[in-house]
């Protein structure tokens, strides 16, 4: 038990098990979003959607994911290996690694920790939090670029080539919208950003349209539907 409240009183041990379950929790979240945004599709289409596999098809997830692992993984014989395996853990890497900069709870303390003594429930803190996210996102066009240059393939390529383009198209209005932000609140370190508006009111009342162009870049940022041409389906 002394051991336990030494890991959860010390900052980095702390950190790395906030990693830990950020991830746990990212990945539970991105799959039932998923499941959310078939069954709005299929209201919208005038189907049922997943409904098979467990109450309501709340379990389509799961089986997605054991079918993901059990696919086989064909390799075609004339690409460059390492590249083409490359490409979607570098994409898969990179839209993970943003979340560290995030402040999950501000800083506290365990009522076993010495008077004074506080902890952050942040995986990191930088002076250049929003600066790095945008610059963690930016990244994510390699790996769509990196797959159709690994095929060997010149439609491929032109097909990754044609994805990064309208993916850093929507880069810059993101970058202007997310500069709105950074001059509502004067800081680039998040936990500020989110003090200001504790004290304030969130910046959304104050630049409604801003937010709602940040919300559609960010779903082409992020290549989800209907701008999920890199995607390929």
């Amino acid at each position: 038990m002394e051991l336990v409240k030494t890991i959860l009183a010390d900052q980095f041990w702390f950190s790395i098990l906030l990693a830990l379950a950020v991830f746990g929790a990212i990945m539970t979240a991105v799959a039932y979003c998923i499941y959310l945004e078939r069954k709005i599709s299929a209201w919208v289409q005038d189907r049922y959607g997943p409904n098979r596999v467990g109450p309501a098809g709340l379990l389509q997830p799961l089986a997605d994911g054991i079918k993901l692992l059990l696919k086989e993984d064909i390799v075609p014989w004339h690409v460059d290996r390492g590249l083409f395996l490359l490409a979607p853990f570098l994409a898969f890497a990179v839209s993970m690694i943003g979340f560290a900069v995030i402040p999950w709870g501000g800083e506290f303390r365990w009522p076993w920790m010495p008077e004074g003594e506080t902890i952050r429930a942040q995986i990191a803190s930088i002076d250049i939090g929003i600066l790095y996210i945008v610059a963690i996102g930016s990244l994510g066009v390699y790996g769509v670029v990196l797959a159709g240059w690994a095929s060997n393939n010149k439609y491929a390529f032109y097909g990754g080539m044609r994805a990064a383009a309208q993916m850093l198209s929507y880069e810059v209005p993101m970058a202007m919208m997310i500069l709105v932000a950074i001059l509502t609140t004067r800081t680039l370190r998040l936990e500020d950003a989110v003090t200001w508006q504790a004290g304030a009111w969130w910046a959304v009342v104050y630049h409604p349209l801003a937010a709602v162009i940040l919300f559609i870049t960010a779903l082409a940022e992020a290549n989800r539907a209907t701008f999920d041409l890199a995607e390929a389906e």
